[in-house]
């Protein structure tokens, strides 16, 4: 991952699932099973004293200048790179860098909206509630917008039906 969150910069996290035995005796279930690893690199600021892998991988694609990039790998890894190897790795970190970003932006705004659906559909249910008023009535009256509407009265008149099925 590139440009994590700064307490997980430059760390190696790594996750494993194993299968259990079922509890049943008589099942059968192969003695060895093969382990499933999820490993996360996190690339931060180049450090002097990180771990080789880390190390390799933060001179390779972190945000360095490319002199300072081409100094760190043929000082470490005892390879001269190219003008166009380094244009290619600048490429390759401004592409992961770029995916990145937008993945964050992309979910920032997934997660704003609905947060705003949320919001609209606990003030419409709310109001409804208060009032005694339709829901059609509440969504003109709080002004919820147009996209949005027919997904928050959907939400609203669900969870209003399903507290008359449990009231009944």
């Amino acid at each position: 991952m590139l440009d994590p969150k700064h307490v997980d910069q430059n760390t190696v996290i790594s996750y494993g699932l194993v299968r259990k035995k079922p509890k049943r005796s008589n099942s059968s279930f192969p003695k060895e099973i093969g382990f499933f690893n999820l490993v996360f690199l996190n690339v931060g600021q180049y450090k002097e004293g990180l771990p080789t892998a880390l190390k390799t991988a933060d001179m390779l694609f972190s945000k360095i200048d490319g002199e300072s990039r081409k100094e760190l790998v043929r000082n470490n890894l005892n390879i001269t790179l190219s003008d166009e190897e380094l244009e290619g790795l600048e490429k390759m970190s401004t592409l992961a860098q770029d995916k990145y970003d937008h993945g964050y932006y992309v979910g920032h705004a997934e997660g704003r909206a609905e947060g705003k659906m949320e919001s609209s559909v606990s003030n419409v249910l709310s109001a409804v509630r208060f009032t005694g008023k339709s829901v059609d009535y509440v969504l003109d009256m709080l002004g919820i917008a147009s996209e949005i509407r027919p997904e928050v009265k959907k939400r609203v008149e669900e969870q209003l039906s399903s507290e008359d099925v449990q009231s009944a």
